[in-house]
């Protein structure tokens, strides 16, 4: 395998999905992986929230997306979604946490290289 170029490496829009059974809500979702500026926003809002008690719908709000992947939801939907099945919100979260590769590691690194400046909104 060769080195890529920057126009391979920006062409490439494949990122991994997982079907996630919800019988609590009456079916199927898809969790879609994050891109670069979500995952960063994501893990910056983590690093920087105390007690995080919504970190469970604020991933479901990044990560299930429809059959396009569009997201279903939007920030406006975390209490909604909290009020939903905390069984299936769990599964969600779980499948998304696992299928970003998340976990303390990537925290503490971004804690550590991370300089001020803008980020997006999650």
């Amino acid at each position: 395998m060769g080195l890529l170029t920057r126009d391979a490496i920006l062409a490439v829009d494949e990122r991994a999905s997982a079907r996630v059974p919800t019988p609590e809500w009456g079916g199927d979702v898809r969790v879609l992986e994050l891109d670069g500026r979500d995952r960063e926003a994501f893990l910056v809002w983590l690093a920087k929230s105390g007690d995080r008690p919504e970190v469970k719908a604020r991933l479901a709000v990044l990560t299930v997306v429809d059959e396009e992947g569009h997201r279903l939801f939007t920030e406006a939907d975390v209490a909604a979604l909290n009020a939903t099945s905390g069984v299936a919100l769990e599964r969600v979260f779980r499948a998304a946490w696992a299928l970003n590769k998340l976990g303390t590691d990537a925290i503490e690194d971004l804690a550590k290289n991370s300089e001020p400046g803008p980020r997006a909104a999650i």
